[in-house]
């Protein structure tokens, strides 16, 4: 477990430089967080430290070059959650799932931004009809989609009105159950990768179109893999003309291993 931060310098077509140590570390180690960027800061919420899952949250600024600031305590979720989802939607950062307080997976905190000031987080008014950790989601057509987490293949939808979800609906499934997976956009369509069924890591690779009406139909893209295994854990990034996997647990390869595709027309 470690609070340390690696950055890498991204060169122009998106490609990224040999990761290296930041002179600025998290205030206190975490696993299994989330990540958001709010205007000129860096808000990381929840997770573990290896013996509790966390309601804490801390905020660390950046300069226009990129330089971190020393990281700062950010207000309190109301809930422990390890495994969460964190989305920005207009003014409100939502955290949303995740594992620890009972009932967590099921629903979210929200805190309404101004001026770059994440303020105290509140109770969210409606909850997902699948309890979830280890997900991800997407937001299209105003409307906020989580799609895996504790081996679920149902996508749940929710309008989103000034930042606020509304009731979450069914919005089809799945091509393969999965958690602890990534997600990326890219040439118009949300791709799913890796994770974990239950039986062992994930290897096929899946995606959804985004159109103007919302999100489309996932379905399975034969023939798009990383050079070894599929990653469990670990994160995806879109950097113009890439996708980077980073990190993560895969058979064959080192954790600290970071995979990257150059997209096509």
């Amino acid at each position: 477990m470690v609070a340390r931060i690696e950055r890498a310098r991204i060169r122009d077509d998106g490609a990224l430089d040999p990761f290296e140590l930041s002179a600025v570390s998290q205030r206190e180690p975490r696993r299994g967080h989330q990540a958001a960027v709010v205007q000129g800061s860096v808000v990381l919420v929840g997770g573990s430290d290896g013996a509790n899952n966390l309601n804490t949250t801390e905020i660390i600024a950046f300069d226009d070059d990129g330089e971190l600031s020393a990281s700062g305590p950010g207000p309190s979720l109301l809930a422990r959650r390890r495994g969460p989802r964190a989305a920005v939607i207009d003014d409100v950062l939502l955290v949303i799932g995740g594992r620890g307080t009972a009932g967590a997976d099921f629903t979210h905190d929200a805190s309404t931004l101004a001026g770059g000031i994440v303020y105290a987080f509140g109770a969210g008014g409606t909850s997902l009809a699948e309890g979830r950790g280890f997900y991800t989601s997407a937001v299209a057509a105003d409307a906020l989609y989580v799609f895996g987490g504790n081996e679920i293949d149902v996508v749940e939808g929710a309008l989103a009105a000034n930042g606020w979800p509304g009731v979450f609906f069914d919005a089809g499934s799945l091509a393969t159950p999965r958690e602890n997976h990534q997600a990326a956009f890219a040439g118009g369509k949300v791709w799913l990768l890796g994770g974990f069924d239950g039986d062992g890591q994930v290897t096929a690779v899946e995606a959804a179109p985004v159109t103007e009406l919302g999100l489309g139909t996932f379905a399975t893209v034969p023939g798009v893999a990383p050079p070894t295994a599929m990653r469990t854990g670990g994160c995806a990034v879109r950097l113009r003309d890439f996708v980077h996997l980073i990190a993560g647990a895969g058979s064959g390869s080192s954790a600290i291993t970071a995979f990257s595709a150059r997209l096509s027309d």
